[in-house]
């Protein structure tokens, strides 16, 4: 729900891209950089610029936030380490 409007999120019409979902996975894995950069085969500063276009489409200063966001919108599956079926 967007506190500001009262309307749900919703991630119609925005501009997803695949590397965009993926830096997003990377992040809520809680990947390093240098391992997640070498994963998604791009360079460690195309990652970050990556991470830092993102935080600015969403109008956030950090990257906590860019994933509570992300979640917000639905782009991101919620994941708690040591939790689920086994």
């Amino acid at each position: 729900m967007d506190i500001v409007t009262n309307t749900p999120n919703q991630v119609v019409d925005l501009p997803w891209t695949a590397i965009s979902l993926a830096v997003l996975q990377t992040l809520n894995a809680g990947m390093k950089d240098e391992v997640a950069a070498r994963q998604l085969s791009v360079s460690l500063r195309t990652y970050r610029r990556r991470v830092a276009d993102l935080m600015g489409y969403f109008g956030v200063d950090t990257r906590f936030e860019l994933g509570v966001q992300a979640a917000e919108v639905g782009l991101l599956r919620h994941h708690r380490p040591g939790c689920g079926a086994r």
